[in-house]
């Protein structure tokens, strides 16, 4: 119990406990147990506990035995569990990890027993976690104040959930909440209620009588849960809202589902979504979908592509975006000005008046524009901004590109709202993904994917990151990355098959081999090895989507030669990544005839 609430005469800090139960077959020696993270403590000599047997260490034992009458409490642990949350492990007087958890008290961690009076208790006392930050492996207490010293009352309610929120519209649309029934049973949901404060939860009451079918879905709108004393209505600006069981009689039954959202624009829908690792999010989706199963999620004119949140290979910390609409996206709101997108997790405002082109990056970065530009190169297409105080956090935080809303009126005050335009969630754990190396960066490797998501991430191919080149990328973001707007005038020059530094590679291979378009690279060796035959060398940039590779073969030069492109005569056989973006590839081949020409061609897919 990390967060009690107050009451009986004590705050809720001397109302905290920690309880330990035996679920193996033996009992378990516990003396100089102890835990030293999150709180402090350690069992006495001849300490154990038996097979099926709880105990329970507390903050205050006074406190505790006022609230709890009757419950033994096995000691006072120092130090208080932290409300926001944080790691507590248990180990044996040897330093053996015995348990461990690390906790939160946000989505998709049960919110319920963040100050509502519920406690955080294992789902399956007799299964341990995956992970200690496994949220799933836990669940809100059935009874308020939890359940100290003896078993977890079982829940046998059909587990509905807020599955679609409507909280932004004009007439003829009204605002709306859907409920969906995901298991292979009828949930009867006459009685329950809906309510924008888990403090408050009586407010709307579902008809008796009322029901959702097994994968069925219950749809109410705001003619009907914002009218009478206890009616509410949905903020367009964001807001909880929690759904509530209780029996006909309007008696609360001890299940509760709570969902949270933020600003949306006008017609967007929230919907539950889940991600690959099993966590749910309420996202913006791509239609309304009310009464029916979700749609994708609603994807932003601008997505993060790129953040370097650990520089310590070298380089600066930065986060990369790409405009992928295909349209000028202007980062203010035109009717509004000096209301301009923002960066929330880095307290980040942009500049007024800019507008990022199709196809065009932008990069914010800790440390000066100039002073960047001059590390990873002139990046004369992308914009750079910065510097942006304080840094991201190397163990992850939550990272929102945002938009501003028509400005509204809070209490007499003006608001400005802000929406979602692309959310990253990263950490340094499993499942996002984890260096063995000094530093992080990570690189989005889809960019219609979930930002979310991490499988819409991996560990960037260059270890001081990749400003201009995205993963899966065009020559188009190419160009626009390395050219300036005064270069992409000259259109004749920029094209593939031009040479626009007339370093005499044209440009599409110095966008395949991985160059700048301004930078001459080395790209192509060749020898004659032991043996006979002959060997090739060639550098590939690993980033473009769309560049075809050809060998082709010739017994002689000129009209009299003629060439034939013989995929199976020639093999990669070895690839070394180069840690810059590129690989090397080496292919072998045999010698056609008593004399053999070859060449590597390039070309662009349609």
């Amino acid at each position: 119990m990390y967060h009690p609430p107050s009451g009986s005469g004590f705050e809720g800090s001397e109302l905290e406990f920690v309880e330990i139960y035996n679920a193996g077959e033996n009992a378990v020696d516990l003396s100089g147990a102890y835990f030293n993270d999150g709180i402090v403590f350690t069992f006495p000599d001849a300490s154990s506990l038996d097979p099926g047997e709880f105990l329970v260490i507390v903050s205050n034992t006074a406190a505790f035995q006022e609230r709890y009458s009757g419950v033994s409490a096995s000691g006072e642990y120092e130090g208080q569990l932290d409300n926001s949350g944080e790691r507590v492990q248990l180990l044996d007087a040897s330093g053996q990890l015995l348990f461990v958890v690390d906790y939160r008290d946000s989505s998709p961690w049960p919110s319920e027993a963040d100050g509502a009076g519920k406690s955080l208790v294992l789902r399956d006392p007799s299964l341990l976690p995956s992970d200690e930050d496994d949220y799933s492996a836990w669940r809100a207490s059935s009874e308020e104040l939890g359940s100290p010293a003896r078993p977890e009352p079982s829940l046998d309610i059909v587990q509905v959930v807020i599955n679609e929120v409507l909280t932004h519209t004009d007439l003829p649309l009204v605002d709306a909440i859907e409920l969906h029934n995901p298991t292979g049973e009828t949930a009867e949901i006459g009685g329950w209620y809906l309510s924008d404060q888990y403090e408050n939860p009586k407010k709307y009451r579902i008809p008796n009588g009322s029901s959702v079918s097994p994968d069925g879905y219950f749809v109410v709108d705001e003619i009907a849960f914002g009218v009478g004393e206890t009616g509410f209505s949905l903020n367009s600006h964001g807001e909880p809202l929690w759904l509530f069981s209780a029996d006909e009689n309007g008696n609360l039954t001890g299940y509760s589902y709570g969902v949270e959202f933020g600003a949306s624009d006008n017609g967007v829908s929230f919907g539950r979504y889940v991600l690959s690792t099993g966590e749910t999010e309420m996202v913006a989706l791509s239609e309304r979908t009310l009464g029916s199963e979700n749609v994708e999620p609603l994807r932003g004119e601008i997505v993060v592509s790129e953040i370097y949140y650990d520089p310590s290979a070298g380089g600066y910390e930065y986060i990369e975006l790409l405009n992928t609409s295909g349209e000028n996206v202007r980062l203010y709101d035109i009717e509004n000005p000096a209301n301009t997108w923002r960066i929330n997790g880095l307290a980040f405002d942009f500049p007024s008046g800019l507008t990022l082109q199709p196809n065009q990056m932008a990069v914010v970065t800790q440390v000066e524009p100039s002073v960047f530009r001059e590390y990873y190169g002139p990046l004369e297409g992308v914009m750079v901004l910065g510097p942006y105080a304080g840094a991201l956090d190397n163990a992850g935080e939550r990272i929102s590109l945002q938009k501003p809303d028509s400005p509204d009126l809070v209490d007499g005050q003006v608001f400005v709202p802000y929406i979602d335009v692309d959310v990253v969630d990263y950490n340094d754990k499993a499942p996002w993904p984890v260096s063995q190396q000094e530093g992080a960066c990570i690189e989005r490797v889809d960019l219609v994917g979930f930002g979310r998501d991490a499988d819409s991430w991996a560990l960037s191919y260059c270890e001081q990151g990749s400003p201009g080149w995205v993963r899966g990328m065009s020559y188009e973001v190419w160009k626009r990355a390395w050219f300036s707007d005064e270069d992409l005038q000259l259109v004749e020059l920029t094209v593939p098959t031009s040479d626009f530094d007339e370093d005499g590679e044209a440009n599409l291979w110095e966008y395949a081999t991985g160059g700048s378009g301004r930078i001459s690279l080395v790209g192509i060796n060749q020898t004659n090895p032991e043996g006979g035959g002959f060997e090739m060398s060639v550098r590939r940039s690993l980033y473009p989507s769309d560049v075809v590779w050809n060998l082709w073969f010739s017994d002689a030069l000129g009209d009299s030669g003629l060439w034939e492109e013989r995929e199976n005569e020639a093999e990669a056989i070895t690839r070394t990544l180069l840690g810059d973006g590129s690989e090397l590839i080496v292919f072998k081949g045999e010698i056609i005839g008593e004399a053999s020409f070859f060449r590597l061609g390039l070309s662009l897919e349609n």
